[in-house]
């Protein structure tokens, strides 16, 4: 893969490695707020690839404000749950396997 400057490549490079830390190899679908942590190191006014648009509002329509709404946060348990059923799993996957052994 060919970049335009470091800069972008060393943005690419960490959100792959966020992205594959947070979802694993089989992420299918880009994170918004992962790019923000990324490229924006902590800033909350320009984001690399966005400018000084809301970047939330650039990705999902919604202004940022909305992510405190009811429904966000219920999604964001959710997730939280399903997370935790993976790795549940995957325990229990590890677990019979060294019985096994």
């Amino acid at each position: 893969m060919v970049f335009c400057t470091e800069r972008a490549r060393e943005a690419y490079e960490e959100y792959l490695f966020v992205m594959l830390e947070k979802y694993g190899p089989d992420f299918s679908e880009d994170d918004h707020v992962v790019w923000s942590h990324v490229v924006a190191k902590g800033r909350t006014k320009r984001v690399f690839g966005i400018g000084s648009s809301d970047l939330n509002y650039v990705v999902t329509e919604r202004p940022t404000s909305y992510e405190n709404t009811r429904s966000s946060i219920e999604q964001q348990l959710q997730e939280n749950i399903h997370n935790m059923e993976v790795q549940m799993e995957v325990e229990r996957k590890t677990q019979e396997m060294e019985e096994k052994l």
